[in-house]
């Protein structure tokens, strides 16, 4: 070797090797002599290799000057496997204990290709029974796998002798085709003796069988899902009638619990066989008919009814329309208290007009009878009053009825007395709105519902006064609403009262009831108006306030026939006039004023409105209102501009000025015109381009500029307004404020450029240009050579052309 100790593997190459083996190191020992070291990847080859040779690059040998020096041969023997899967359990495969099992899979002369990857799909279950799967598979290593079984639990009941696994051959190295099969393991089954056995969760009792919860323990035996259990996988086995399964809930694949429900329906004798059947279609080892559970008593109970009647309050004439009663039964009950009517109940030993009004159904055990009363009268106590109860709505009772205990009536000698009250005190003023209230004592009305004013007379009342309408209230109640024509009248009334007809009440059998008397006031009437005004009246706006007049003593005869010729305005200003009058009641109006702007400097101090007596109640003649100032205003017209920025020589071809009116107006903001507006002050070609009126009191000015030069600031400079487009300005005109305008000061430079570098070779093709900054030609189209001297230029440079 050239170099012997830096040989590397790409120097040499294997000839005739068997697939996977390559070179995997080269160590020169010295310069006759090195060491290959081979690597195989486990790939399988079945014959044996006879003429196997290396052959080394002729750059690393010093004679071979080309190609390569080959070896001589050796051979490589091949190995023939036989693979082999041993098949283990983590304990003895029996039917009770499948679901938890693993299987553990050895290789023997054979590997997994890539064991971390091995899935459920690679492996079958042969002879499994039904129900068993392959729930995981774990790679151990290249020789072992983990099968972890998942089973249903589906019954079988022989022993499974060749239980084993096939494994594709897809996933292992030796095993070109096919499966390759494990060894054999033995399942044993398990033969089941289903049994059920039914408790509950107290003794079961007639009473209290319908809270009552079983408990159903299977041995040997499954439900298929418990938590899909419904009550239709189950019956009861004499039962007693009325008696069912209310709810079913799975507690686990062994145990359910049932909830009854029971209607309640009597049964006189002891249960003794009562039990469960459970149907096969829900249970695992019950193939045919029915699994039944043990048995349990149920013990009847015998009845002996009672009906208690009470009341909520003790029972007496004048208050039994009002009273309510109370059934409480005792070992007896209601088959549907919902539906209890009146007609399943009877008053005995009642008195006359005494009914049930409406029943109410408390519980099975209780009912409530709302009680009505006619009123009829009676006079002596009844001691034995009862309820019966039809049997047609009760359990325990089956014929005829079921009587209460019995309660005591008392009777009651009335008394009658009506008294009257107002709802406040009459007063001939307020007659017209006053409610006159008849409060019955030991006495009724026969109907209140439909009490007439013809059966109440108002005695010693004052003339005009009659009763409106009734309003029956209560029985013992109503309302008397009064009308009133407005008669005056100035003598106290101190016995006005009220006769009520026998017709309408129930004591009184004959004639008239009385009532108590009352006293009317009379009111001598002092009309007033006051007129308010808020906020004062002036001048300024004057065109948009109101007045309001609220009439004291007085009211308007017909609101709503108020007209603007009703009112009279007195000592206002020239154009002064009424818009609009809003009512607001017989005592309140709002007169809404109209002014046209005439001018007046004095102020008006006893302005007022006189109201037309026809349009009065209490008023012989016109009523004048309380007296108000209006105060005038005295203008002082100014006017002041603001320029959109400042004011300078540069920029006011481009400004605009807005000229806003101090206690003045244009008369007709939208027709104004630049002749309208004098500019003072503006430098030489300052002028006004256009107008714009934004308002009565603004507008805006246009400037246009011609740009002749002028250097001193302008200080003063205003505008003035023509007084024939002014309200307040009556001769002459109204100047404006004054703002300044700032000149602008012009550095004039020339600079010069020439197109090229100035040399004396080139001096007669040059071309020089010339900028002006802060200076213009007056005509750059006319200038010529002679408007342009040379200075400094070499003799013979002279101007050629401009």
């Amino acid at each position: 070797f050239i170099d012997y100790a830096s040989l590397q593997v790409s120097n040499f190459t294997l000839v005739n090797a068997p697939v996977g083996l390559n070179i995997e190191s080269v160590n020169g020992i010295n310069p006759q002599q090195v060491s290959v070291n081979l690597a195989h990847d486990g790939s399988d080859f079945d014959a044996d290799i006879n003429n196997f040779y290396l052959t080394i690059l002729s750059g690393e040998l010093i004679q071979t000057e080309t190609g390569s020096l080959a070896t001589s041969q050796l051979g490589i023997n091949a190995f023939v496997e036989i693979p082999a899967a041993t098949l283990s359990a983590d304990s003895v495969l029996t039917e009770s204990r499948l679901d938890a099992r693993t299987l553990t899979v050895n290789l023997s002369e054979e590997s997994f290709l890539d064991y971390t990857s091995l899935g459920t799909g690679d492996f079958n279950l042969i002879n499994a029974p039904a129900g068993l799967t392959i729930g995981l598979v774990t790679g151990l290593d290249p020789d072992r796998a983990r099968i972890t079984l998942d089973f249903d639990e589906s019954d079988f009941d022989a022993n499974i002798p060749d239980f084993h696994l096939e494994i594709l051959s897809g996933v292992l190295f030796q095993t070109p085709s096919g499966v390759l099969s494990s060894s054999l393991l033995n399942i044993f089954a398990f033969v089941e003796q289903p049994e059920a056995t039914l408790t509950a969760d107290s003794i079961l009792t007639e009473y209290g069988i319908d809270v009552r919860e079983l408990t159903i323990t299977l041995s040997e035996e499954q439900f298929n899902n418990y938590l899909t259990l419904t009550s239709a996988g189950f019956g009861l086995v004499n039962p007693p009638a009325g008696l069912s399964i209310e709810n079913v809930t799975g507690i686990s694949p062994t145990g359910v619990l049932i909830e009854l429900q029971f209607d309640e329906t009597d049964f006189e004798t002891n249960i003794l066989d009562f039990r469960v059947n459970i149907a096969n279609s829900i249970l695992k080892q019950t193939t045919t008919g029915v699994l039944s559970t043990s048995p349990l008593i149920i013990l009847a109970y015998i009845e002996n009814p009672v009906a208690t009647l009470s009341a909520d309050s003790i029972l007496t004439e004048r208050r039994l329309d009002y009273r309510t009663l109370m059934l409480d039964l005792t070992e007896e009950e209601f088959t549907n208290p919902g539906g209890l009517q009146v007609s399943h109940f009877n008053l005995a030993n009642a008195p006359a007009g005494l009914s049930i009004e409406s029943v109410t159904g408390i519980s099975i055990t209780q009912a409530e009878l709302e009680m009505q009363f006619t009123g009829a009268d009676f006079d002596t106590d009844l001691p034995n009053f009862a309820v019966d109860i039809s049997a047609s709505v009760l359990k325990q009772t089956l014929t005829g009825f079921l009587r209460s205990s019995p309660q005591n009536i008392q009777a009651y000698v009335e008394v009658p007395v009506a008294t009257l009250t107002s709802d406040s005190v009459l007063t001939e003023q307020r007659l017209d709105s006053r409610t006159l209230y008849i409060d019955l004592e030991e006495e009724n009305f026969v109907d209140y519902t439909s009490l007439s004013p013809i059966y109440f007379n108002l005695v010693n009342a004052p003339a005009g006064l009659n009763v409106l309408q009734v309003n029956g209230v209560s029985p013992t109640r109503a309302e008397l609403d009064l009308l009133v024509d407005q008669t005056d009248f100035d003598t106290p009334i101190t016995d006005l009262h009220v006769s009520i007809s026998a017709i309408v009440l129930v004591q009184t059998t004959a004639g008239t009831l009385e009532t108590n008397q009352l006293s009317v006031q009379p009111f001598v009437e002092s009309p007033m108006a006051t007129m308010t005004a808020d906020p004062v009246l002036s001048e300024l706006t004057l065109d948009n306030q109101s007045v309001e007049i609220n009439l004291t003593e007085e009211e308007f005869l017909n609101v709503g026939a108020l007209q603007l010729s009703d009112f009279t305005l007195q000592n206002g200003p020239a154009g002064l006039g009424i818009e609009s009058i809003s009512v607001f009641g017989p005592t309140r109006v709002i007169i809404n004023l109209q002014f046209d702007r005439t001018d007046f400097d004095a102020d008006s101090m006893n302005f007022h409105i006189l109201i037309r007596n026809e349009a009065l109640k209490q008023s012989s003649q016109d009523l004048a209102t309380n007296n108000l100032t209006i105060y005038a205003f005295v203008e002082n017209p100014s006017a002041t501009i603001a320029p959109d920025a400042t004011l300078t020589e540069q920029q006011l071809d481009v400004r605009y000025l807005t000229l806003d009116l101090f206690e003045e107006e244009f008369l007709d903001f939208n027709g104004l015109a630049p002749e309208d507006f004098t500019l003072n002050n503006a430098p030489v070609g300052l002028d006004i381009e256009s107008v714009t009126g934004i308002a009565a009191t603004r507008d805006w000015i246009d400037l246009v500029y011609t740009g002749i030069d002028f250097d001193d600031a302008i200080t003063d400079f205003s505008v003035s307004v023509d007084q024939s487009v002014l309200k307040q300005t009556g001769i002459g005109i109204l100047t404006s404020s004054a703002v300044t305008i700032l000149p602008y000061i012009e550095s004039p430079v020339a600079a010069l450029t020439p197109d090229a570098t100035l040399q004396e070779q080139t001096l007669g093709a040059r071309t020089l240009t010339i900028d002006l900054i802060e200076e213009e030609f007056w005509d750059y189209l006319t200038l010529q050579e002679t408007d342009f001297t040379l200075v400094n230029g070499p003799a013979g440079l002279a101007v050629g052309s401009v």
